[in-house]
């Protein structure tokens, strides 16, 4: 039996509202978990992913897609972890 590969690629703009579908299914299982919920509402959610998505350099949005759909994602940040270090790093 073959598997079909999971497409994982870096957002774009018009990635956004299944980004959003995501979120709120991670926020679901987080609350159900009794942990905090990640974030806030989609419409508050919505217009920081488009400015991470269009206007920052340091912050990366990846998306997995499974037979089309929406399967996962990422935040990936590159920069200082602490001022006192010297270099960058990569947060995931």
């Amino acid at each position: 039996m073959t598997r079909l590969a999971v497409d994982v690629r870096q957002a774009l703009p018009d990635d956004t509202e299944d980004l959003l579908v995501l979120w709120v299914q991670a926020r679901a299982e987080l609350g159900g978990a009794g942990r905090p919920l990640l974030g806030s509402s989609p419409d508050v959610i919505r217009p920081r992913l488009v400015d991470a998505l269009t206007r920052r350099d340091d912050l990366h949005i990846l998306l997995a897609r499974w037979e089309g759909r929406p399967a996962g994602f990422a935040i990936v940040r590159v920069g200082q972890l602490m001022p006192v270090l010297e270099g960058n790093c990569v947060q995931l």
